[in-house]
């Protein structure tokens, strides 16, 4: 089939804030999700006009932030998150060996 759907954000000062890009390879090229969600094939030695014209969206940063908090109050989750919590988790419960370690027979 057609290769995985794959997105970039990249901080653009010009725009004062963050281009996205949707994109994957096509037996013909690059095909892209427009703003207005079509798709477009950039195809190998097309003319590009404007960078603008392959991207999803513009968004400034607190519009970057307000998508990622709608997408973790959904339960989505990045793969750091995760990464993340299973530290977090694995640290509390060293703290609590340590705890019943130190502590062992002694009030607190």
């Amino acid at each position: 089939m057609f290769g995985d759907w794959k997105v970039d954000v990249v901080y653009r000062p010009e725009y004062l804030g963050y281009v996205v890009y949707m994109s994957r390879k096509m037996p013909n090229g690059q095909e892209f999700i427009t703003k207005d969600g079509k798709t477009e094939v950039l195809k190998p030695g097309d003319f590009i006009k404007s960078d603008k014209q392959y991207c999803f969206a513009i968004l400034d940063p607190d519009q970057v932030q307000r998508l990622a908090d709608a997408f973790a109050n959904k339960g989505i989750h990045t793969v750091n998150d995760n990464v993340n919590k299973g530290k977090l988790e694995a640290t509390e419960k060293h703290l609590e060996d340590m705890r019943n370690i130190v502590f062992k027979g002694k009030h607190v």
